[in-house]
């Protein structure tokens, strides 16, 4: 009755969880830097505690299903309009809403590797076919965009992360918007590291 794809994928892996080191080794939890997840490990700033304790009495209450004020203010970190923004919870489900949204059974889905895990998780969910791109060490990781744009002829979703997790590789501006100028698919430029490199090319948005 469950779906083949479904019983193909299996379970996702996020490591092994503190809780388990401690009891196999031994190690006080308060000993254990958890890094597994690209977590930060240092605690909140005092501040936004702050801002989490006086948004305690609102919880009764549904939040804003339009995200008016949180789109405003990511509208002014990013410099584009509100409506150029979709909020989520986390990258996942931004991830997730994007191949529910595009990805019908048997299209096209090209994603160079190693990434992350979750663009052929998704994609597979929906029965896509999934072309790889071998980015090579020697190269740093980092994919050829005559090579992309060859590999997209005929895809539904092109998924690039930059910079890319795991290998922290990245995709200079001018390479971006040279594969997006040659190609009809959907190109989807996952920056969640963006601000360890310093650079975004989030301002191209509105021009593609």
């Amino acid at each position: 009755m469950v779906r083949k794809t479904v019983e193909f994928i299996g379970k996702y892996d996020y490591g092994i969880d503190p809780i388990e080191i401690s009891k196999k080794y031994g190690i006080p939890l308060s000993a254990i830097v958890n890094l597994k997840s690209n977590e930060n490990p240092f605690p909140p700033p005092e501040s936004l505690i702050e801002s989490v304790v006086r948004a305690l009495d609102s919880i009764p209450r549904y939040p804003d299903p339009n995200y008016t004020l949180l789109k405003e203010k990511i509208s002014e970190y990013v410099k584009l309009p509100p409506d150029h923004i979709a909020v989520g919870n986390g990258a996942t489900e931004i991830i997730q809403s994007i191949s529910n949204i595009f990805l019908e059974p048997f299209d096209k889905v090209v994603i160079p590797v190693p990434t992350y895990t979750l663009y052929f998780f998704y994609s597979m969910l929906r029965d896509a076919s999934i072309e790889t791109i071998k980015m090579k060490e020697e190269e740093n990781f980092t994919p050829k965009s005559e090579e992309i744009i060859n590999s997209c002829k005929g895809a539904k979703l092109l998924f690039l992360c930059s910079p890319n997790n795991p290998t922290g590789s990245v995709i200079e501006e001018k390479e971006l918007c040279s594969i997006i100028e040659s190609i009809d698919t959907p190109v989807i430029v996952d920056e969640a590291y963006s601000e360890f490199y310093g650079r975004s090319i989030v301002s191209k948005v509105k021009k593609y």
